[in-house]
């Protein structure tokens, strides 16, 4: 196999165009988007319009269409957005008098601070939603001037980017953009091709039984696919004229090698491929390891609720095949509390151990450490910290009260107010320890930049809620 391997690079070198990739971009058309709410009668949508297709069309991972050309464009994807958020605000920071040569002058200093936010809908022809993500980007200046009148002056004509280009509304926009932008392009690369049936030609003979087609990975082929072989048979007239053709099915073959614009096929004895026969796969579904992988990537790329997705569909086909403390995370991510407790609580119940930063407030300051949860017990400590009162672990039934509160916590220079989970417990240690009596402990989560709904969490692990 290993000339054949050969072979099949040469021909690929020769036969396969390095652009046959670029056919099997999805198409997506991008219709205009909606204008924010507080001002209807701007063009503004139509601007960031304009940005968006050249934005996207510069990525070239789709051939993007403009829908405001025409309306009954066939598509794989039908993108729509909305400009929830186009806002500027200006405050007056400073006024500082300065002396020049005995001459007083009087400098006012602007904090300007404009914000753009776009929520991102892409479906398909049956208008089920693929793709939903909202974007923003902020942009902060400090000016001598004051810019109010010339951003309402402009949002009220009519806004081209050219007008915007530079300007610090401008420079918000294209943030925003950016944003949209990367985000629906690496989510679709994380989806790979579109699953449906790949057709491709027979382009080169390696032997009687190896042939290179002209479809290769970034068409969807696997190593391993099942393919049908097709042959064209002319029908002919009296005068020899070809009225009609036929394909006909002459046998199987099998993918063997692939590479981005091509691949390998192993046909079977007695088939007798030719260069001009077809080749068509069967549409095949993803595996659960399949699910798992793309479940993982949407995981590491912040798009929860799409690894939500792959981490269900992954347990339909294999029961044993699930990460549950990535799911209980993806839920909590998603906002989703309840379906976070039972995915972490399938987690303890495998013997694991749920670790997530926090910190301890004192009586006087704090320390900072690791919340720790097994199936029926909880604990803390801190590495900086040897006292008990920074290191214990407490079984759920010895923990006689939990709640969350709202906690004052000096940050830098500033005092502010936190959520805290409290505990009061009376472990055999602490009653020890505290010469008899039950000890308060009060805790601030930081899991994935969330503080509420670990504590919430936590707290339901605590009181035996749904358990």
């Amino acid at each position: 196999m290993k000339s054949s391997s050969v072979a099949f690079g040469a021909l690929l070198a020769v036969l396969v165009a390095p652009t046959a990739a670029q056919d099997d971009r999805l198409v997506i058309v991008i219709d205009t988007f909606e204008n924010p709410a507080n001002s209807r009668s701007s063009t503004i949508g139509n601007a960031l319009t304009d940005m968006f297709i050249t934005s996207l069309s510069r990525t070239g991972a789709f051939t993007v269409m403009d829908g405001r050309a025409r309306d009954d464009i066939d598509a794989d994807l039908y993108l729509g957005a909305k400009v929830t958020n186009f806002s500027y605000q200006e405050e007056r920071v400073s006024d500082t008098d300065t002396s020049f040569f005995r001459r007083s002058n009087r400098e006012t200093a602007f904090q300007q601070t404009m914000n753009v936010r776009i929520d991102i809908t892409a479906v398909d022809d049956s208008q089920e939603i693929l793709f939903a993500e909202a974007v923003e980007h902020n942009e902060i200046n400090t000016s001598a001037s004051a810019m109010e009148a010339d951003y309402r002056r402009l949002l009220a004509s009519s806004v081209s980017v050219r007008e915007m280009t530079g300007s610090m509304m401008g420079r918000a926009t294209e943030g925003a953009i950016d944003r949209a932008v990367e985000r629906l392009t690496t989510y679709f690369e994380i989806v790979g091709p579109t699953a449906k049936s790949v057709e491709a030609n027979i382009v080169g003979l390696v032997d009687s039984r190896v042939a290179v087609i002209d479809k290769g990975q970034a068409a969807g082929v696997r190593t391993g696919d099942e393919m049908t072989v097709l042959r064209n048979e002319p029908i002919t007239n009296a005068s020899g004229a070809v009225v009609f053709t036929r394909q006909t099915n002459i046998g199987r073959a099998t993918v063997t090698e692939v590479q981005d614009a091509g691949a390998l096929i192993t046909v079977g004895a007695g088939v007798g491929v030719q260069e001009g026969d077809a080749v068509v796969s069967a549409l095949q579904g993803l595996s659960a390891s399949d699910h798992m992988r793309r479940a993982a990537e949407f995981f590491d790329a912040d798009f929860f609720w799409a690894a939500v997705r792959e981490y269900r569909d992954a347990r339909e086909l294999d029961t044993d095949a699930v990460d549950h403390y990535r799911l209980g995370l993806a839920h909590m991510k998603s906002d989703d509390t309840d379906s976070a407790f039972e995915s972490l609580g399938r987690y303890l119940d495998e013997g694991e151990t749920i670790e997530m930063p926090a910190t301890h407030r004192h009586t006087f300051g704090s320390c900072s450490g690791v919340f720790a949860l097994t199936r029926d017990s909880a604990g803390y400590h801190s590495p900086d910290e040897s006292d008990p009162d920074h290191r214990f672990f407490i079984p759920f039934s010895e923990i006689d009260r939990s709640r969350h509160v709202q906690r004052g916590l000096r940050q830098g220079v500033e005092e502010v107010e936190l959520p805290f989970l409290e505990l009061r417990a009376a472990s055999e240690k602490q009653v020890r320890e505290n010469d008899g009596d039950s000890k308060n402990w009060a805790f601030h989560f930081d899991l994935m930049e969330e503080h509420d709904r670990p504590a919430d969490i936590v707290q339901m692990f605590l009181t035996g809620r749904g358990r």
